[in-house]
């Protein structure tokens, strides 16, 4: 019975929201499976009869390039037996679909798991193809005249099965990881011209052939990181850490694999260098290459084009490429600050990387740094040139970040290294630290920044007329409210914003009800009736954010009446609810 409803969402998928699209997967997988069991039929043919059906004009006419026909959408049923072709064609004069199959283009006999075994069903994949290959004739059968349609099926069989959906990931990396393997041996094979250079130095190597023992060490490994990937089940792909796993891997083995040749050619010297390396794993053998590479960058004695060059590969082999020209990718040092690769930061430095490069948003590495809290990070790149003092597209400095995290140690070097001025810096919206530090409640930033900057800084305004305070009742700070009272009084919390708006019609339109009680409690009854500009109340915003606590609440203190105040376009609390 569901027939009907798969057909229908394969030939008009918009017809419904339920696409069924596990089941008739499954379907699909199972008919491909199916199919390859089922044997051809005598004469190759299978039969479908249709009904209510007049087949349009340009089915049947070949087109410009001799193509007629056309594609089935949806599950293709046909039948051996003429009868039940005849019986599914409906009174009047039947149409009978003649279609010639193939090896490979046969469909799936349902014969045996059918409710009617009787029809002997052929069932065909969607997408098939029908191909017109001789005008319509006509045949009696027991006194009907039918008309007979001859068509070649072209069926689909590039349908997935379950287990290939299943083992998609494990098909596409396996393949990856042998396409791996068959490019180091040819590049290997291409090396040959540096191999036998080298070997002009090494005798012995080259009489007794070590290199290419060391060669087949290097192959021999791939195919056995092949193998051990290959022997992984598809599930244990589908889990994402195990991907990624895989993936990095991936990225890394060729470069490793042509290292341990290299490590022979360029960083050994003299005879009798093969043997040694033949034994270590390529894996070993980067690592070697990597402390090398580290032992000469710390030699004094070393030039600057040399340390340059040897810079950019070590930066190479921690996975941080260095590229000349514009790069569509993120700048390196911001990939070394995001992967906690502090170690690269001087290095980057040295090998010319600039300190200040931007993200598309504007933001550089020590943005990053900041805003992840990576203290050490941000000191090795101040360190190495980065400038305290660049904004984000939004105008933010790296002090916002480390304000808005509460990084108060790293806000205190930044503060004592770079330029004076950075924690007076205001964003576009006029926001300075002071104002990122309320909204996230860093009650001991703000204690900082008072004692540093002085309170000119927290009681600014920002764009739209918000203070500390009115953000610090947006987002729900209590403490920050009481940090801003026991310092600087009562007068800190009355500030209003560009809409006349006070901290408690903010509280009221958040329903933050601990925020209202305490302002009440300290600023008095007046500063919770007061008006915005709009003529709105604690009571309307309350309203209109659905707060049922908060509007009890100011039942209880400002009595019933206060619901019934109107805005400056006449409207009461009920009008907003009703919005609500």
């Amino acid at each position: 019975p569901m027939y009907y409803k798969y057909n229908a969402v394969l030939r008009n998928p918009s017809s419904s929201n339920n696409k069924f699209a596990t089941t008739i997967h499954c379907i699909v997988s199972g008919l491909v499976k199916l199919s390859r069991f089922t044997p051809l039929t005598e004469n190759r043919r299978v039969l479908r009869g249709l009904k209510g059906l007049r087949l349009p004009e340009n089915f049947l006419k070949e087109d410009e390039y001799g193509v007629s026909g056309g594609v089935e959408y949806g599950l293709l049923s046909t039948t051996t037996d003429i009868m039940t072709a005849i019986q599914y064609a409906g009174d009047g004069d039947p149409i009978i679909f003649e279609i010639n199959c193939g090896a490979i283009d046969r469909g799936a006999s349902l014969e045996f798991l059918s409710q009617y075994p009787g029809e002997k069903e052929i069932l065909y994949p969607p997408l098939s193809y029908l191909e017109v290959i001789k005008q319509p004739r006509y045949t009696e059968v027991q006194g009907r005249r039918v008309t007979v349609l001859e068509l070649k099926i072209n069926s689909n069989m590039t349908s997935m099965k379950i287990e290939d959906f299943v083992g998609k990931r494990k098909q596409l990396y396996t393949a990856l990881m042998a396409n791996i393997a068959k490019e180091v041996e040819r590049d290997l094979r291409e090396w040959k011209p540096r191999i036998n250079e080298r070997l002009k130095s090494a005798p012995y190597d080259f009489m007794y052939m070590t290199y290419k023992s060391l060669k087949k060490s290097i192959t021999s490994e791939c195919r056995k990181i092949l193998k051990k990937w290959m022997a992984q089940t598809a599930e244990w792909y589908n889990e994402e850490n195990n991907y990624k796993e895989a993936i990095e891997e991936a990225m890394m083995t060729k470069e490793m694999a042509m290292n341990k040749m290299r490590y022979w050619i360029e960083d050994t010297t003299g005879d009798c260098q093969c043997a040694p390396l033949i034994s270590e794993k390529i894996k070993s053998v980067y690592w070697m290459t990597m402390a090398d590479l580290h032992n000469r960058l710390s030699s004094k004695a070393l030039k600057e084009e040399e340390r340059l060059e040897l810079s950019k590969r070590l930066c190479e082999m921690h996975g941080t490429s260095i590229t000349s020209g514009e790069s569509k990718g993120e700048p390196p040092i911001v990939l070394a600050v995001l992967r906690g690769q502090r170690e690269l930061i001087p290095l980057l430095r040295a090998a010319g990387c600039d300190m200040n490069a931007r993200l598309a948003d504007g933001r550089t590495a020590l943005h990053l740094g900041a805003m992840l809290g990576m203290q050490g990070c941000v000191k090795d790149l101040v360190e190495a040139g980065a400038n305290c003092m660049i904004s984000d597209k939004l105008g933010r400095t790296c002090a916002h970040f480390a304000s808005s995290g509460g990084k108060l140690e790293m806000l205190q070097h930044l503060q004592g290294v770079c330029e004076e001025g950075l924690l007076l810096v205001e964003d576009k919206q006029k926001q300075t630290c002071a104002h990122e530090a309320s909204k996230t409640g860093q009650v001991e930033v703000l204690r900082y920044l008072n004692d540093t900057c002085g309170q000119e800084l927290l009681l600014r305004k920002d764009f739209e007329g918000m203070a500390c305070t009115n953000l610090a009742c947006y987002y729900g700070h209590l403490d920050v409210i009481k940090y801003f009272k026991d310092t600087f009084g009562q007068e800190a919390l009355l500030n209003v914003n560009n809409e006349d708006e006070t901290c408690a019609v903010t509280a009221c339109s958040r329903g933050y009800l601990v925020l209202v009680r305490y302002l009440y409690e300290t600023c008095g009854l007046e500063f919770i009736k007061r008006k915005s500009q709009r003529g709105l109340t604690c009571a309307h915003v309350a309203s209109s954010g659905g707060h049922l606590e908060v509007l009890e609440y100011l039942e209880e203190i400002c009595g019933r009446e206060f619901f019934f105040e109107r805005d400056n376009e006449g409207n009461n609390c009920g009008l907003y609810t009703t919005k609500q």
